[in-house]
This record gives structure tokens, C-alpha cells and sequence, in this order.
């Protein structure tokens, strides 16, 4: 739990210092990982200390097969805009059809979004964001659904401009140690990602570091 906690807290960290949507949208979707794989693991630590009391005899046969744990594939590419009092945010998902308002769920909090799409054809899909921008109205917030993706407003709860979809933490440079450069734990997290990551993940992240490169002019690759 430890591992996952502090692998999600600096995924966090670099989420605030990425600047390109495709990027933001990764990192997020890895978070949203981290975060289901901590649920879990604290949910079955939490059901071993639980003393287990002697089953009490059958009384019926049940042919129900046992319900299993459903596995959602995190959203990361979405389109989102604003106007006025309401945020828009656009799915389309490639290969899906003939949803309807039967295989979507849709929970707001006052700056919480968690949509949930169970495909016709078994698959599942999720978007999950726990700290969006700013506040909004969960009251006043709806969704809408076709047939291979949806759209979802959001109300705001002041007027304001949203710079982001998520909210922007702490600064990196404030969590660092005195002295201690904040391009560092970036650019290490930055590498991290480029291993682990597609091929278009691997040019969108070697372009960020030429760039980078180019403007300060010390940044390691």
C-alpha cells in the first residue's frame, strides 16, 4: 500500500508540471490504475483481519454462478470545452456501438465525475476524475448518450474560467527539498513513462524533452 501511495503521490506531482493534454491524459489514466489497485489491496487487507464465523448449513441447492469483480479500461482520450457556466466533456469509443442509457452510469460529486460505460459487447469503459478544476452543481449536472460514446456537462458552481479539467496541486517546487533541482523528479518520472509507454507515447515524450532542451538548455535526456 505503502509503494502504491507514494507511486500515485508523484505521478500526482507530475501531473501539475505536464503541459500537453495527451500527457495529462496518460498520467491521469495511470493514476486512476493506482488508485483501483489500492482499493483493492485495501479492501482484501481489510477482509483477512475480518474473523470468519462458521457458514451456517445449506438449506437450498443454488445454481448461481458467483458474481465476478468487474474490470473497467481507464479513459484517456476525451475532448472537453467550456462556456459560460457549463464544462463539456466528449467520449467517442472506437468500436462501440448501440449503447443507450441502460450501459452508462453516471455519479457527480461537487468536484467529482465518475461515468462508467458497460458496452454491449462486455467491454467496459470508465472516466474517472476526483478533482476537477473547480466546483461544480451535481444537481445541475447531466449526460448524454449515442450510440458510440457520450457527452457529459458540468455545472459550474461560479462562473470562472477552468484553465484545466483537473485541478492544479501544490507546485512542484514546493514539495522538493531546499536546494534540490525540480526538474529532476520530472524528468526521472518523464523517462520512467518513456519506457513503459507506446510509440507514440515514446515521440510525444522525446519531443517534450527536446523542447525542454532547447529552452533551458541543461536538461538531461
Amino acid at each position: 500500500m505503502e509503494d502504491l501511495s507514494a507511486d500515485i503521490a508523484e505521478l500526482r506531482e507530475l501531473l501539475t508540471a505536464a503541459k500537453r493534454p495527451n500527457v495529462q491524459n496518460y498520467i491521469t489514466s495511470r493514476i486512476s490504475i493506482l488508485e483501483k489497485q489500492a482499493e483493492e489491496r485495501n479492501a482484501a487487507s481489510t477482509a483477512a483481519a475480518t474473523p470468519q464465523s462458521v457458514p451456517a448449513p445449506l438449506q437450498t441447492t443454488s445454481t448461481t454462478a458467483p458474481r465476478t469483480s468487474e474490470i473497467f479500461t481507464p479513459i484517456s482520450n476525451y475532448a472537453w470545452d467550456q462556456q459560460g457556466k457549463s464544462v463539456k466533456i466528449y467520449i467517442s469509443l472506437n468500436g462501440v456501438s448501440g449503447l443507450t442509457k441502460d450501459n452508462v452510469q453516471v455519479e457527480f460529486g461537487t468536484k467529482s465525475l465518475d461515468a462508467k460505460i458497460r458496452a454491449p459487447d462486455g467491454r467496459n469503459y470508465r472516466l474517472a476524475i476526483k478533482n476537477l478544476c473547480k466546483a461544480i452543481v451535481p444537481a445541475d449536472s447531466t449526460y448524454r448518450v449515442k450510440s458510440a460514446g457520450m457527452s457529459i456537462t458540468l455545472r459550474k458552481k461560479e462562473e470562472t474560467h477552468w484553465d484545466n479539467i483537473h485541478e492544479k496541486e501544490s507546485k512542484l517546487k514546493d514539495t522538493l527539498p531546499k536546494g534540490e533541482d525540480p526538474s529532476a523528479g520530472i524528468m526521472n518520472l518523464m523517462k520512467n513513462l518513456y519506457d513503459e509507454g507506446d510509440d507514440e507515447m515514446k515521440r510525444m515524450i522525446a519531443k517534450s524533452w527536446t523542447e525542454a532542451r532547447e529552452k533551458k538548455g541543461d536538461l538531461p535526456l
